[in-house]
């Protein structure tokens, strides 16, 4: 069980990790994303996501198993990591179709490749998916904290 918890805890911490190397959201963001000079775009947050909630899915399949003894099921991660990636999924598919009524044909994996961020000029106009990137962020991270928040409690009360 302790196991589980620090597991929970640390995929939290990668999330937030990342997060914190470039986070729109405080409007006073970088303009790239990257690790080690290696970039990134949202594509990996959705992937990341995708992966937690499998795991935590069969996790939960496995606590339910009806020999298992030592395993309690919880599905609050699962729905913490489904709910961030459902709002990613939404800002990802809402702008691929701004730009398909604007003419420009880009599908929701160029989108997650390509976000833009409001950049470090606090007196530029600032165009409305950069925004929408900062507001979608702000949400997940909210839920992945309240997430690392939930497994950090449940690691000292067991």
């Amino acid at each position: 069980m302790i196991v589980s918890n620090v597991l929970a805890l640390a995929r939290d911490v990668v999330f937030i990790f990342l997060l914190f190397l470039e986070t729109s959201f405080t409007g006073s963001a970088g303009t790239s994303y990257k690790i080690l000079n290696v970039p990134y775009g949202a594509a990996v947050y959705f992937v990341w996501f995708t992966i937690n909630m499998i795991i935590s899915l069969l996790y939960n399949v496995i606590a339910l198993h009806k020999d298992n003894v030592t395993l309690k099921a919880d599905f609050t991660s699962f729905w913490y990591y489904f709910f961030a990636w459902l709002a990613l999924y939404q800002y990802g598919r809402q702008t691929a179709i701004d730009y398909q009524e604007s003419g420009n044909y880009h599908d929701i994996w160029w989108v997650f490749s390509n976000v833009q961020t409001m950049g470090n000029d606090p007196l530029a106009k600032v165009a409305a998916e950069p925004i929408h990137w900062a507001m979608t962020e702000l949400f997940i991270y909210i839920l992945i904290v309240q997430d690392f928040v939930y497994c950090f409690r449940r690691l000292f009360s067991s």
